[in-house]
């Protein structure tokens, strides 16, 4: 995979990055988050996209080991699917 060191990011929903910098201080604490990184400034040649609309989810969704994709050497899945 061709990899370039510069990256663009592209932000999506306002909600979280103004909330997690204190941008709005009467704004309700934030619960979403959109975003991506590309590979170009117009943002054409994507790289990674992050849509999570549920962050306080977003813990116990880690927690759970659901975050973590199967076939990952490193999650309990990806083990127990190797020991077969």
């Amino acid at each position: 995979m061709d990899c370039k060191a510069k990256k663009y990011l592209h932000i999506y929903d306002w909600n979280y990055w103004w909330g997690y910098y204190r941008c709005c201080k009467d704004w309700e604490p934030f619960h979403a988050a959109e975003f991506s990184l590309s590979e170009d400034e117009a943002g054409k040649a994507p790289f990674f996209h992050f849509d999570f609309h549920n962050l306080p989810a977003l813990h116990q969704t880690i927690l759970d080991g659901e975050f973590v994709e199967p076939d990952n050497p490193l999650s309990g899945a990806g083990k127990a699917a190797q020991k077969r």
